[in-house]
């Protein structure tokens, strides 16, 4: 299967990372963050954009 240029029969298992803001806004972090999941293996990571006040319920 190929989705727009990356073509998935080359690989095996897809594993995907996930980052959240865990980084605290430091570019620098972040940047090594995604350079160890690379390492780690993943394929792709993804970026959590959501804060404390978006999914807090209020009753």
């Amino acid at each position: 299967m190929k989705i727009a240029d990356f073509d998935f029969s080359f690989v095996r298992t897809y594993i995907i990372s996930e980052m959240s803001g865990n980084h605290n806004g430091d570019i620098n972090i972040a940047n090594e963050t995604i350079r160890a999941a690379k390492r780690a293996g993943a394929v792709c990571i993804i970026l959590q954009t959501r804060t404390a006040d978006t999914i807090t319920f209020y009753v």
